[in-house]
C-alpha cells in the first residue's frame, strides 16, 4: 500500500518534468533510423533544387549538381569530414513528393531530420518548379 502511494506521485512528477522536454526531432519527420523523411508540398524538381540550395547553405562540401526528372531526383555533399549527405527525392503526386535524407552510411538521424526539415521549408517556400529546370541540370538520359 505505502509503495502504491508513493509510486502514483513519482509516476505524476516524471510525467510532468517529461512533458517539458523536446523530443529532438523535427515535427513531420519520420525515420527508419537509417534515413530521414517527409513529405513536400512541392514537386520532385523543386524539392531537389531545395536540397542543393539547403546543403550550400549548410556550407557543405562538394555539393553536387541537382540531378532530378519529374519522378525522381537526387543531390549529394560532404560534410568537412568527408561523410557523405544524400537527399532523394521521390514523386508523390503531380504537386507533391517525398525527400530521404542520410547522412553518412549509418545514418545521423538528427542531423537528417535537420536536414530533411530546412528541404521541407525551403522547397514549399519556393513554390512548384515544374517544368522551370533548365536542359543542363537534367539527368542526360531525361534530354
Amino acid at each position: 500500500m505505502k509503495t502504491a502511494m508513493l509510486t502514483v506521485p513519482a509516476l505524476a512528477l516524471a510525467m510532468l518534468i517529461g512533458a517539458g522536454c523536446k523530443s529532438g526531432r523535427e515535427p513531420g519527420v519520420k525515420t527508419n533510423k537509417l534515413q530521414q523523411y517527409t513529405t513536400v508540398a512541392a514537386d520532385v524538381e523543386t524539392t531537389a533544387r531545395a536540397a542543393q540550395q539547403v546543403f550550400q547553405e549548410e556550407k557543405l562540401m562538394n555539393v553536387g549538381e541537382v540531378m532530378a526528372t519529374r519522378a525522381d531526383g537526387n543531390v549529394t555533399a560532404k560534410k568537412a569530414d568527408g561523410t557523405e549527405v544524400y537527399a532523394k527525392v521521390t514523386r508523390e503526386t503531380e504537386t507533391s513528393s517525398v525527400v530521404t535524407v542520410r547522412v553518412g552510411k549509418l545514418g545521423d538521424q538528427k542531423l537528417g531530420a535537420e536536414y530533411a526539415a530546412k528541404i521541407k521549408r525551403a522547397a514549399e517556400g519556393m513554390g512548384t518548379g515544374s517544368g522551370s529546370m533548365s536542359p543542363s541540370t537534367m539527368r542526360s538520359d531525361m534530354r
